[in-house]
């Protein structure tokens, strides 16, 4: 009985055994395969598709294309003209600068109501800018004197001839009044020398007081008043008040910015006719504002550049564009112009050193296009083949859809 009882129990324990040992299995089995399931690549959610001709698409619906702010922009037809490109600076217009200079040797003085010019001032036209002292030579300071001492005469006697004629006025018109012993004539003419004695009174004291401040260095007549015919802004001031100045030397420079020249210089080789060009010339660091550039002339050559040098005019504005900036030209050559379509330059994305832009081949679907043989232009790139006009581009939210194309080409690990 007892030996029974064992054997039961014992049994009992053996199933209990087995079972735990299949459950153990079991469970070790669900284990690794969520854990195999966990390993496994995680695949990105794709929007892409093939054409017919197995190029790739991106299709996105209306709802994914709003999220994003999608905007696609239709292409119109546009002309291209051959163009040569040239580099070189911008440099000042001589006919709109000028450079005040001492009529004569002499001490500089500024002005009771005008501080003297400062660096970047704007002067108007006209202005005053301060007064000049002359400085006698020896020579010249004896010739002053000889001249002094004729005025003092000259007054003198029109002093003298003054009191005469004066007194001959009074005597006719007493005789006028008395029955007219005196004609009207007479005394008109009496009347008229006193006018004529006093002018040359004052004519020769005025000389005489002239020519003793300029001896003397005092006085509103011993100086020249300096003025800016034409204005500007001042680019360098060069002399300032109380120095000495010689005949000639430059006192102040300025100029004005609102024309200026554009000195470029083709590559070796190349050549054009400059009487019929023109030039789309644009600043460095003023890439969004282009100027119209003017044929003017062939300039000298430059001996550090080997292609030909031409000046072009344009018009600055109040850019704020000034002399010395680099610059590229754009110089049209005469002939047929070529023609394509404007790809507008927030529509193209740049992939594999290459540029893209995406076009909308049909509702919701866009396709990957490169801009071959793309021409820069001011608002955008000009292309002669791949893209036609009526095309649709993306012009908001290319980079999106980059990203979109490359991400099933993006195996993402998870841990």
């Amino acid at each position: 009985m007892k030996t029974t009882v064992k054997w039961i129990i014992g049994g009992v324990v053996l199933v209990g055994l087995a079972v735990g040992a299949i459950l153990a299995y079991r469970a070790m089995v669900e284990e690794r395969k969520r854990e195999a399931e966990m390993e496994a690549p995680v695949q990105a959610p794709s929007h892409l598709a093939r054409s017919a001709e197995r190029d790739v698409q991106v299709v996105l619906d209306q709802e994914t294309r709003k999220l994003i702010a999608l905007q696609v922009e239709t292409l119109n037809e546009a002309l291209y003209r051959t163009e040569r490109i040239a580099y070189g600076r911008l440099q000042e217009d001589p006919s709109r600068s000028l450079t005040l200079r001492a009529p004569v040797a002499g001490f500089l003085r500024k002005l009771e109501d005008r501080p003297w010019p400062t660096l970047g001032e704007k002067i108007a036209d006209g202005t005053l800018i301060g007064r000049l002292v002359p400085r006698f030579a020896p020579a010249e300071r004896a010739d002053l004197q000889a001249r002094l001492s004729g005025a003092r005469v000259e007054a003198e006697q029109a002093g003298a001839a003054l009191v005469a004629s004066r007194a001959a006025l009074g005597r006719a018109k007493t005789l006028n009044a008395e029955d007219k012993n005196v004609s009207d004539r007479v005394l008109q003419e009496a009347e008229a020398r006193v006018k004529a004695d006093e002018i040359r009174q004052k004519s020769a004291g005025e000389l005489a007081a002239y020519f003793e401040s300029a001896l003397s260095g005092n006085g509103p007549a011993a100086s020249l008043t300096i003025a800016a015919e034409q204005g500007g802004e001042a680019v360098e001031v060069l002399a300032h008040p109380g120095e000495a100045v010689e005949s000639g030397q430059a006192i102040l420079r300025l100029a004005r910015y609102d024309s200026l020249f554009a000195r470029v210089t083709l590559a070796a080789g190349e050549r054009f006719d400059g009487k019929a060009s023109q030039a789309s010339i644009t600043a460095v660091g003023h890439e969004d504002r282009p100027l119209k550039g003017e044929w003017v002339a062939a300039a000298p050559a430059d001996p550090q550049a080997p292609g030909e040098t031409h000046l072009f005019r344009v018009s600055a504005g109040e850019d704020g564009l000034r002399p010395g900036l680099a610059v590229v030209a754009k110089i049209e050559v005469p002939g047929n112009p070529l023609k394509g379509v404007l790809i507008p330059t927030q529509a193209v994305v740049r992939f594999g050193g290459r540029m893209w832009a995406y076009l909308e081949v049909a509702e919701g679907k866009f396709m990957r296009r490169e801009l071959e043989t793309a021409v820069s232009r001011d608002q955008g790139w000009f292309v002669s083949q791949g893209f036609k006009a009526g095309d649709k581009v993306v012009t908001g939210g290319a980079g999106l859809l980059l990203s979109e194309e490359l991400k099933s080409q993006i195996q993402v690990e998870g841990k």
